[in-house]
């Protein structure tokens, strides 16, 4: 029987759109499934500071894992209880990357509109979380792949709705995954992988989403999200989490979803 469901905020929980919040029938999903006792978790690319509206009005109660899988906060507190830290070696590769190519990001808990490239910042001084912004799909392809041979940083991509061919870079240390969030989650709320259900739709997601004992791409993920999940729910526009949950709230078994998935 699932315990929990851990899902992405933006293109699960909301569109993504710039301020944009989920819709009423996700909140109301989100409420019944609470009531039926299924804890509703957060794992998101998100810093806190772009996420605790969302998280709040989705009513979640457990600790949220943010930036990436690499930071844990308690939503009633705002305490960090777990981080995991970028590692020098890590580091200084992916700001000789960034430098080369002159590349715009972010670090940790900066938001959009703060993006330097690193002879403007002069240097990257991240602690737990890069993000390399608005990159054409194919050039990211070859960075993520050349930055994947350094075995203490994570390197994963996010698309942005209704721009298919651009995406942002994601880069932690190698235990900062959503994976690695939810595994340190997991063990702190007594709950087995095999009794989680993880929701995304971006390639960051798809480590959470092969942990978790059922992962959900929702409708609108890439085609490689689709293919490595074991259900596809309709997309974000069609409230798919609000799928989720209901469906979870009635009966909190694979059997249910996995008959009622569209992937075929």
């Amino acid at each position: 029987m699932f315990r929990l469901v851990l899902t992405d905020l933006d293109g699960a929980a909301v569109s993504g759109l710039p301020g944009d919040g989920p819709r009423p029938a996700v909140v109301r999903a989100a409420r019944r499934a609470s009531e039926a006792g299924l804890l509703l978790g957060v794992a998101t690319g998100r810093a806190w500071c772009t996420a605790d509206e969302i998280v709040r009005e989705l009513g979640v109660t457990v600790p949220v894992i943010v930036s990436g899988g690499s930071q844990i906060i308690d939503p009633t507190s705002e305490e960090v209880l777990w981080e995991a830290t970028l590692e020098p070696a890590g580091l200084a590769a992916v700001e000789r990357v960034l430098d080369e190519q002159g590349y715009l990001f972010m670090t940790d808990d900066q938001v959009h509109g703060q993006e330097q490239t690193v002879a403007m910042r002069g240097g990257v001084d991240a602690r737990r979380v890069i993000y390399v912004v608005q990159i054409h799909k194919d050039e990211a392809a070859g960075v993520v792949q050349h930055l994947s041979v350094h075995p203490s940083i994570s390197v994963s991509t996010s698309s942005y709705k209704g721009q298919d061919d651009i995406v942002d870079i994601q880069i932690t240390s190698s235990r900062g995954t959503k994976a690695g969030g939810a595994a340190w989650l997991l063990s702190y709320l007594g709950i087995a992988a095999r009794a989680s259900v993880g929701v995304g739709d971006g390639g960051n997601d798809l480590p959470l989403l092969a942990m978790a004992g059922l992962g959900v791409a929702m409708g609108n993920s890439d085609e490689h999200v689709k293919h490595e999940a074991d259900v596809v729910a309709p997309g974000v526009d069609a409230d798919g989490l609000a799928w989720v949950l209901e469906h979870l709230a009635g009966d909190r078994s694979a059997a249910t979803l996995r008959a009622a998935s569209l992937k075929r």
